[in-house]
């Protein structure tokens, strides 16, 4: 590779279905092959480079999809045809409106990872490239059976009394620390040295570099995401004493906004904003609409959750997560698979969007139209069935509006919209204004009163 470039590609690398994120920012020389590429990503991750690997990215002219890798055995790929990485530049690839690729390692594990290009700056002088400058957690260890392995794999070392510990505790390494990870520690190895021993060393293993331990930022921003999925958005002051009682572990205010602006900073994968002392879910949108709505209910508290709803509900918008679903999300979706035709994951993803529609607060009547403008029509006795569940789950989706509450639990709980009824039982019935009998009678005559309405031997 030539050391003559002017400018550098910053990439941020995530590692598919895994929560929270694992994933890293690197720059590389805009003069970089895929081979090259990949090199910077083993080498940024922790993997050894053990396994095959692939690059999918659509051609920039023509929008078709290509791959690129170790063009190996014939049979192994089947139909597919892998150019080789090392004779493509990336720069020939990646544009800003050409911004993203799938980079899959290790076909038996099956490791996912989106690359995404962030930037295309200058070449920064007296700098070494490439570098990694963001990142977060371990990459799972090598050969540890994909995503289900590794999240078995993690409960055995959680778990001192597993029969399986010990063992599970060596073959990781007893310095594996899944939720560390250091930029400063990522050594880059030369990638044209890298391809001159491959055919050598198939087999071959790269050290992972394990260094100390950090702090578990990971926690708080977890615990952030779970409480503004629920509340919406949150002053910064009292979502730091939320988040110090639900960790239950002392936690420095300085600290805690320092977590929140580095990871600002960063651009991370948690789903929240911090600005202007307030943090806020990111599917909110406009916070101002939503802070003027719960400020108009003072009676109204913060719903108290549990460590599990709060964990929960950082996961809750993961693809096809159904753990907060209660029965009336089931039975919404039984309606649109049976009725409507939607398949296991479209019918989350309508069911997703027409909850989150509901917490942003927006109408019932344009969530309704603009979902159903989508489908095709339906029957009335299934629309009667489907307007039902419609209104069942707006009535158990925790709001923003309602501080996470439901709105079936705050007609329960605060007897919200009853006030009428509560001042109704304390004065009683309406009292009649008492008429004198000399004074005219309401009825019009022009009689008095005693003389007409109030003659008790009046005759009607």
């Amino acid at each position: 590779m030539s050391k003559d470039f002017r400018h550098v590609y910053q990439f941020k690398i995530t590692l598919k279905n895994i929560k929270p994120d694992i994933w890293r920012k690197i720059e590389v020389p805009e003069n970089y092959t895929f081979w090259d590429l990949h090199v910077a990503i083993q080498d940024a991750m922790g993997w050894t480079d053990s396994h095959l690997h692939l690059f999918e990215i659509k051609e920039p002219r023509t929008g078709k999809k290509l791959d690129f890798g170790l063009p190996v055995e014939e049979d192994f790929w089947g139909e597919l045809e892998i150019l080789p990485g090392w004779e493509e530049k990336i720069v020939n690839f990646f544009n800003m409106e050409n911004r993203r690729a799938i980079y899959e390692y290790d076909f038996g594990d099956s490791w996912i990872h989106r690359i995404l290009l962030q930037k295309i700056k200058p070449r920064e002088k007296d700098v070494q490239y490439p570098r990694c400058i963001g990142g977060k957690r371990a990459c799972p260890p090598e050969d540890c059976g994909g995503t289900g392995g590794y999240y078995e794999l993690l409960d055995i070392l959680s778990d001192p009394e597993h029969p399986e510990h010990d063992s599970m505790v060596m073959w990781a390494g007893k310095e594996y620390d899944p939720e560390f990870f250091d930029p400063e520690e990522v050594v880059f190895d030369d990638p044209d040295k890298r391809f001159e021993n491959l055919w050598d060393n198939s087999g071959s293993s790269y050290e992972i570099i394990t260094p100390e331990k950090l702090p578990g930022a990971d926690k708080v921003l977890t615990c952030i995401s779970g409480l503004l999925y629920f509340y919406g958005l949150v002053e910064t002051e009292s979502l730091y004493s939320m988040v110090r009682n639900y960790l239950e572990e002392e936690l420095d205010f300085d600290e805690f906004k320092q977590i929140l602006t580095r990871e600002m900073e960063e651009e991370g994968d948690y789903p929240f904003i911090y600005e202007n002392d307030f943090c806020f879910y990111i599917d909110l949108g406009y916070p101002e609409p939503i802070y003027n709505e719960q400020m108009k209910r003072p009676e109204i508290s913060y719903r108290p959750l549990s460590q599990e709803e709060v964990l929960k509900g950082s996961r809750a918008t993961e693809v096809g997560n159904t753990e907060l679903w209660g029965e009336s999300e089931k039975n919404l979706r039984e309606i649109l698979r049976k009725e409507f035709g939607a398949g296991e994951e479209e019918s989350w993803w309508d069911i997703d969007w027409i909850k989150e529609k509901f917490r942003q607060d927006l109408s019932q009547d344009f969530i309704l139209n603009e979902f159903l403008s989508k489908k095709a029509l339906a029957s009335p006795d299934v629309m009667e069935n489907f307007l039902e569940s419609f209104m069942d789950v707006l009535n158990n989706t925790p709001l923003w509006v309602l501080k996470g509450w439901t709105p079936n639990e705050v007609l329960k709980k605060f007897d919200v919209g009853s006030e009428n009824q509560e001042e109704d039982k304390k004065t009683g019935p309406e009292k009649k204004e008492k008429i004198g009998r000399n004074e005219p009678c309401p009825c019009g005559s022009g009689k008095k009163y005693k003389k007409c309405c109030g003659d008790p031997t009046r005759e009607n």
